[in-house]
């Protein structure tokens, strides 16, 4: 019995140990299988995924340029292709948009925000070509802001900035929607009016009144009384000339007429007033 006990003991024990021998081994497997599928998890997701989040994040950063290196046919690779997609389109978007801005701020006059002399030159070139073609006159208005040296001298450069501005929006609200009104230097704006050979009554009403505006707020504020005064001159494309030069050339003539006309200072807005029966039309 002693022996049969023995044999049953030894059996089972070589059982044992085959059976801990079978976990073991399974046991290596399985490990050996996860760290296989956890490289394969890194290889095909886990990196492209972080590579991914930090083009992502470089791209709200500023870098427009970034692109995630990655290329493979599966569905990541469809994700990454996407993204570097939208990123490339984006980029070329607010390249144009920085081109555009950078543009505008080269055609804009810092101060009143009207189009400056560069701009003036580019829209009159248009206009002029135009014109030609059509056989159809536009008008070159000059006008001159006066009386803005005295009142700096009274109420200080910035305050006379404020008038500046205020005087420009006159105009630009004046004009009509196809006019292109601008700054072209110091005091003297420029307006062209496509279709015209004569300067609107309605744009001379209008600018008259709220040049008047302007003068009674500046007394209620001060309690002083003020002198702004706007001469104008116009000239006739391509009747007084065929280039911006030899129009403002002419303008700038006619409105040394009507400054005469109308005495050389006056009170608000008069040089206007003076010159309407020659060159405006009726309402």
């Amino acid at each position: 019995r002693s022996e049969h006990l023995a044999l049953l003991v030894a059996t089972s024990s070589r059982r044992a140990v085959h059976a801990l021998a079978a976990v073991a081994v399974s046991s290596f497997g399985t490990v050996v299988a996860g760290v296989a599928i956890m490289v394969f998890v890194n290889r095909r997701l886990t990196r492209p995924l972080n590579l991914l989040l930090e083009a992502t994040q470089r791209f709200a950063a500023g870098e427009v340029g970034v692109r995630v290196p990655y290329e493979r046919g599966d569905e990541m690779g469809a994700l990454v292709a996407a993204f570097n997609e939208m990123a490339k389109r984006l980029e070329r978007t607010l390249r144009q948009l920085a081109t555009a801005e950078l543009r505008a701020l080269t055609l804009t006059d810092e101060m009143t925000g009207l189009p400056n002399l560069r701009h003036l030159r580019e829209e009159f070139a248009k206009l002029a070509e135009r014109s030609a073609e059509t056989k159809s006159p536009f008008l070159f208005v000059a006008v001159d802001a006066e009386g803005l040296k005295e009142f700096n001298e009274t109420f200080g450069r910035e305050a006379g900035n404020l008038v500046l501005i205020a005087i420009a929006r006159c105009l630009r609200a004046a004009a009509r929607e196809g006019d292109f009104v601008a700054r072209y230097g110091g005091v003297r704006f420029a307006i062209l009016m496509p279709g015209l050979t004569a300067l609107p009554a309605r744009f001379v009403e209008r600018v008259e009144d709220d040049l008047a505006s302007i003068g009674r707020l500046i007394k209620v504020r001060t309690d002083r009384p003020v002198q702004l005064r706007l001469s104008v001159g116009v000239a006739r494309f391509p009747t007084d000339g065929e280039s911006l030069q030899a129009l403002a050339m002419a303008a700038g003539r006619d409105l040394l007429r009507n400054r005469e006309r109308a005495g050389g200072r006056a009170a608000v807005a008069s040089p206007l007033a003076a010159a309407r029966e020659v060159l405006y039309e009726g309402a």
